[in-house]
């Protein structure tokens, strides 16, 4: 049958939707029949009424215009953008019913922001140019609205919706009343149906335009009044259901319950032990007992609650579970399915939009990851450099003191000084470890190993460093299996957060580690970006110190940051922890609030395998001079001529080249046995690893030693030595080279 819109919908409440959306978007609406008749309007068109269609040169154009928006039929109801030649964007969306056209919502004029302004001058030549009353051309221009893009179309998407929801409503009625036209009685039913839809139309409305600025409880409370009222009710409930579906939380009563019921309830219900009040989750529909006192699955009513003769509950399903319900009760006369229709109606309307709402905070948390990630990696990349560069320099440094002190005599008052520049040498080397070690750029020795035995024998190193003012808990999980860690990073990862714990302590406190083992499953991976889904380790390290703020624990892990009084801390200590823990594949969090503490929670994989007992080897005493022949290919000159000095010292013969090409070059003009390829790692031209491969094909024999201030994938991945290599990292002391240099001669 042909449908007639202005007989599906009240125009009244039509022109108080359009009235709506102006005052809250300044966004003028017209709906139009299909001839093209306007049925409701509302906003300001003043430029385009007063001016535009008044003016012959221009009149046509915006006919055209118009022509061109009430023309969109498309069948699929999509929305049609029109920008005209003035610069005005103006959106038509025709309204469809089984097929049929029956109207068109022409939304507009607008400015569409894109960031430059609307620009004064230009319409105020424009106003010359056609002579209009300039000053009133410009006031008129003010009045149209300048908005973003996604804003107007949201805005136009949430109207069109309102009206379809109207005319659906319509629809609904005018079938209803064909049906029961002739029976007085269900004329009134009619209506009553009819005040319903429009009742709820308005509701959504209204639920669409106060969301932004609710809370998620707020939307609840919202909602659930809207249901008290929307069905006739006095007492109002909603609860959220747990994930398990073995759970009820109660979230919120209506107003008018909270004044009149004493009774004392408890937040949370195990979903066995609850009342009839539940029975719509069990049965995943709207359940409705119109006598209370003779309804089924009673536990009776807590002392103070307010009497209940009938109630309803509707659940609000996603899938196939239930994610909250809605109560209502006491309604004078009895609930029935019209009731139960609109509070789902409205129900799956708010779930909507707390869905939409949770997916953009998820949203939000992984691109505030990802941010971090890529800060953490930026930062990393430009130590690891830094480091490079340092270790490159403390290797000269720390070489030429070693080679001034042999060669003054004892007693001499230079060994004084001397002491001084290798102790803050030492100390500058400790300061590139631990930049190394955050930019997950030094070699690691992982082996199997199991927290707890490493926890163990570290007590007594502990208990001196935390000292006596501060208790020392251990909570271990016995069952606990293994990792394959570094035992010596692993052992740095719990001085520090040891450390740190002690810091945040300095009136004394009790430090508790505590390990246990657990699955990180797909929910958790997925907020945790490059942490893979599996059986981890878990080591926690809690104080009961000052804890921080907010602010603070956003840059806990970033290098050089600290809390601490100048010249109390390099700000290296957490961050080392987090590249060590990230280069063994491993997550790290910090738990912690202002005065209540904090506790540091490292995530490392399991593995299948036998644990490694760390046995401590006496180191062998190892000869040091030699009269071998060793090609030194080192591109900074600074660290070539120490290196070659200490070697030559040592007895050895030295060619000597500062890139791989060099190198082969020397190599083959050499006359004797290469013994040894001392080579770096980074150069340019060719890798230390490209030039060793070439070296070995033309001379099998040849040892190789490689030496470099930080790992990279050119004999390393993720810090782990390639097998089979030999490796030195620099700074290296003159006795470190020359044994290094002899044990792999000797291999």
């Amino acid at each position: 049958m042909p449908y007639n819109f202005s007989e599906l919908v009240c125009v009244n409440e039509l022109q108080e939707m359009a009235d709506t959306l102006s005052a809250t978007s300044s966004i003028s609406a017209r709906i139009h029949d299909p001839r093209g008749q306007i049925i409701a309007a509302s906003g300001m068109e003043n430029i385009c009424s007063r001016f535009h269609r008044e003016h012959p040169a221009i009149s046509e154009m915006c006919e055209k215009c118009n022509q061109r928006l009430l023309e969109n039929v498309d069948p699929g109801g999509e929305c049609l953008m029109n920008r005209c030649s003035l610069g005005f964007t103006a959106c038509s969306c025709p309204i469809y019913v089984r097929d049929q056209h029956i109207a068109t919502v022409i939304t507009g004029p607008v400015f569409i922001d894109n960031g430059e302004g609307v620009s004064q001058e230009v319409f105020r030549a424009q106003a010359r140019r056609f002579e209009f009353d300039e000053e009133l051309y410009l006031e008129y221009l003010g009045q149209v609205p300048v908005l973003g893009e996604p804003y107007f179309r949201s805005a136009i998407s949430c109207f069109k919706q309102m009206v379809q929801i109207l005319v659906r409503s319509g629809v609904a009625v005018n079938k209803e009343i064909e049906l029961q036209e002739k029976h007085l009685e269900q004329q009134e039913k009619t209506q009553q149906a009819r005040r319903r839809y429009s009742d709820i139309t308005r509701q959504l409305l209204e639920l669409y335009t106060r969301a932004p600025e609710l809370s998620d409880r707020g939307l609840y409370e919202f909602v659930l009044d809207k249901a008290v009222g929307l069905t006739g009710s006095t007492i109002g409930f909603f609860h959220l259901v747990s994930d398990d579906q073995q759970t009820i939380s109660l979230t919120t009563w209506n107003a008018e319950t909270l004044k009149d019921c004493n009774a004392v309830y408890e937040t949370h219900y195990p979903l066995s032990a609850a009342g009839n009040w539940v029975d719509c989750i069990r049965e995943k529909r709207p359940v409705i007992y119109n006598d209370f006192p003779t309804s089924p699955n009673q536990k009776g009513l807590p002392e103070g609650h307010t009497p209940l003769a009938r109630f309803m509950s509707v659940p609000v399903m996603e899938g196939d579970k239930v994610r909250y319900i809605f109560g209502v009760g006491n309604k004078i006369g009895e609930y029935e399915k019209n009731d139960s229709d609109q509070i789902l109606l409205i129900a799956n309307e708010l779930h909507k939009i707390l869905v939409q709402r949770t997916a953009r905070k998820e949203n939000k948390k992984l691109e505030d990851q990802l941010h971090q990630a890529q800060k953490m990696e930026m930062v990393g990349r430009l130590a690891g450099g830094v480091a490079h560069d340092f270790n490159n320099l403390l290797t000269v440094i720390s070489g030429n003191v070693e080679l001034a002190q042999m060669d003054l005599e004892p007693g001499n008052d230079l060994h004084g000084y001397l002491d001084e520049v290798s102790s803050a040498a030492d100390r500058a080397a400790e300061l590139t470890h631990q930049l190394l070690a955050f930019s997950r750029k030094q070699i690691i020795m992982p082996r199997v190993i199991n927290l707890n035995h490493l926890i163990e024998n570290m007590m007594k190193m502990l208990k001196r460093i935390i000292g006596e003012d501060v208790e020392l808990r251990t909570l271990t999980n016995q069952r606990i299996g293994q990792i394959k860690a570094d035992p010596g990073q692993m052992e740095q990862v719990i001085v520090n957060m040891a450390v740190n714990a002690r810091d945040a302590m300095p009136a004394g406190g009790t430090l508790t580690i505590e390990t246990s083992e657990l699955e990180l499953d797909g929910e958790y991976c997925r907020d945790h970006l490059h942490v893979e889904p599996g059986m981890y380790a878990m080591l926690a390290i809690s104080d009961n110190g000052n804890g921080m703020d907010e602010e603070t624990r956003k840059h806990i892990f970033d290098p050089f940051f600290t809390t601490k009084k100048e010249g109390k801390g390099t700000g290296l200590g957490l961050s080392t922890v987090y590249g060590i823990i990230k280069q063994h594949g491993g997550n790290v969090e910090v738990y912690s609030e202002s005065e209540a503490g904090t506790t540091f929670k490292v995530y490392l994989p399991l593995v299948d395998e036998q644990e490694e007992p760390i046995r401590i080897q006496a180191e062998p005493v190892i000869r040091q001079m030699g009269i071998e022949t060793i090609l030194l290919v080192e591109d900074e000159a600074i660290v070539r001529r120490i290196a070659r000095r200490i070697l030559k010292r040592m007895g050895y013969t030295v060619l000597e080249a500062d890139n791989g090409l060099a190198a082969l070059e020397a190599a083959q003009k050499f006359d004797g046995t290469i013994d040894l390829l001392l080579t770096d790692v980074v150069m340019p031209k060719m890798n230390g690893r490209q030039l060793a491969q070439e070296m070995q094909q033309q001379y099998p024999g040849i040892k190789i030693l490689f030496a470099s201030g930080y790992t990279d994938n050119v004999i390393a991945h993720h810090g782990i030595l390639d097998e089979g290599l030999n490796f030195i990292g620099k700074p290296y002391s003159t006795q470190g080279l020359a044994q290094r240099v002899r044990s792999v001669l000797d291999q």
